[in-house]
């Protein structure tokens, strides 16, 4: 009758270690997804540096 519990706590031990592993590992979907986010952000930043410029030029 005991060993049920010890397998069920080893079980839960092993589940919790295998989810903090895989929880660090980045996939390549996370990784291509932080690429396309960082290049959003780029092109954001260059949409605005356009617009101030074009701004400016119609100012003269």
């Amino acid at each position: 009758m005991d060993f049920m519990p010890k397998l069920t706590r080893w079980i839960f031990a092993l589940l919790l270690a295998i989810g903090v592993v895989a929880c660090e590992q980045e996939g390549p979907m996370e990784e291509a997804g932080e690429e396309v986010g960082e290049t959003m952000d780029e092109a954001g930043e260059n949409i605005g540096e356009a617009a101030e410029d074009t701004e400016k030029a119609i100012r003269q």
